[in-house]
């Protein structure tokens, strides 16, 4: 990669906070967003946590992502939409 690319690739811009404009709906979908967001990260820890607890007490844990069509298609959302889904087996002796 040529030292300019490089240079260019050092300066780029932060991520912007919040949306041109300032007001109205885009403004108010973008807050929505990071709310939605945060929710989202802040179950990620609880999730795992709770299977690391299932796992020391001698349990199987089989998490997955499930692909779903259908779900959030009235909003206009262009992604794939996903379930966790976590199955918990106990192994008989």
């Amino acid at each position: 990669m040529p030292a300019s690319n490089i240079a260019q690739m050092e300066r780029a811009p932060q991520r912007p906070t919040a949306v041109a404009g300032g007001t109205g709906a885009a403004q108010q979908a973008a807050e929505r967003d990071r709310e939605i967001t945060a929710v989202v990260l802040a179950a990620v820890p609880a999730l795992n946590a709770a299977m690391d607890e299932a796992v020391r007490a001698g349990l199987i844990i089989e998490p997955s992502l499930t692909a779903v069509s259908g779900r959030a298609d009235d909003v206009g959302t262009q992604g794939i939409p996903h379930i966790c889904n976590v199955r918990v087996y106990r192994k008989l002796c």
